[in-house]
């Protein structure tokens, strides 16, 4: 479902990473004007021509500011994510960021601004579902600078602002890589893939065309909110990986490293930079972890329409069609290949629990 934008301009920062170039897909598409404001241009052939690019940094507020003359609706994406491991920059970009896209709307009085939060506020949840009024408890240094920025966001609603946050679960599709650029190399190997834990429990995602979606539906509705987004249809993380290979032809299986002995190790590998695995992964992926999904659906009348199992099968497929070119330059953490590190080794371990030969990669 694509949601018709009731506005004539809009920004979005960070516009030209993996949600906001699809999010400027489904704006230009609903007739609306729309200027990204991103450190790299917008690898979109498709719509480019459609687009205005501002190069810029977040932290620049008077470059930022000047972006936003015109403009109806901010939409707020650009962030530093888990796997840049940014350090004093998580607060630079994460909070000081959405200081500077607020000073920009209320220069320009901007009627809305749309803040891209993370389901990473809630920390490890002590139950499910998680809901908008769930108590915070982030960790680490990503976490509760995403939860400062977005009280930033919140502090500034006005009878002129209207400010919209929305909290997505792990956010997968086309052009998603970052940590599934490993999990898809390996089954498109044949190889094991290796989780922490069981992975049984209970596990949403939401796909980029519904987490877009829901976006521009907060601005349809001059919404003023928060809103937990994830998919409707899902399992665990064991269940829908495994029917991922299924479905792609792949022999690859979950294999559970236990919690007890992975999660210390992953831990003091993180510390020496050995691992792409951050915090946020070697403390959550054996979770239960979903929203329930119905305030944005009574407030925003948005559905998700991606299950689980479609969302990886979409990004599984666009990986094999272009890992063999994809290149880190110019491109968003969530859009580059993974640095393995020394998980990077897994990938050469004999193959357990199964016979037969590799597929050729």
């Amino acid at each position: 479902m694509v949601y018709a934008a009731a506005v004539q301009h809009c920004l979005i920062t960070g516009g030209s990473g993996f949600v906001g170039i699809e999010l400027a897909r489904q704006l230009v598409a609903a007739g609306s004007r729309v200027t990204i404001y991103d450190l790299h241009p917008p690898a979109a052939p498709d719509i480019e021509a459609q687009l205005t690019y501002v190069q810029g940094d977040v932290r620049d507020r008077q470059k930022l500011t000047d972006a936003s003359a015109g403009v109806e609706v901010f939409f707020h994406l650009a962030a530093a994510v888990p796997l840049t491991r940014a350090g004093k920059a998580f607060d630079e970009i994460n909070v000081g960021g959405v200081e500077n896209a607020v000073a920009a709307c209320r220069a320009h009085g901007v009627g809305q601004l749309v803040h891209l939060s993370s389901s990473a506020i809630y920390g490890v949840p002590t139950g499910c579902p998680v809901r908008e009024d769930t108590p915070p408890q982030p960790f680490g240094l990503y976490g509760p600078a995403k939860l400062r920025g977005e009280r930033v966001a919140i502090a500034a609603r006005s009878p002129d602002l209207a400010v919209a946050v929305i909290r997505p679960r792990t956010v997968i599709g086309p052009g998603r890589l970052g940590i599934f650029d490993l999990l898809f190399d390996w089954i498109r190997k044949d190889a094991p893939i290796y989780l922490l834990g069981a992975c049984d429990q209970p596990f949403q995602l939401v796909s980029n065309r519904d987490m877009a979606a829901a976006m521009a539906a907060t601005a349809a509705a001059r919404a003023s909110g928060e809103y937990n987004v994830g998919a409707d249809e899902y399992t665990s993380l064991r269940t829908d990986l495994e029917a991922l290979a299924d479905s792609v032809g792949s022999r690859s299986r979950v294999v559970g490293v236990p919690a007890w002995l992975a999660r210390p190790t992953l831990r003091a590998l993180d510390a020496l930079r050995l691992s792409p695995l951050v915090d946020w992964h070697y403390r959550t992926i054996d979770k239960e972890f979903w929203f329930d999904n119905q305030r944005p659906k009574a407030e925003l009348d948005w559905r998700p329409q991606d299950s689980n199992l479609t969302m990886l099968r979409d990004a599984y497929e666009w990986h094999v069609a272009h890992h063999a070119t994809l290149a880190r330059s110019g491109r968003s953490a969530h859009r580059s290949p993974l640095t393995r590190g020394l998980l990077g080794v897994l990938s050469a371990l004999p193959i357990i629990g199964r016979s037969g030969k590799r597929r050729p990669s």
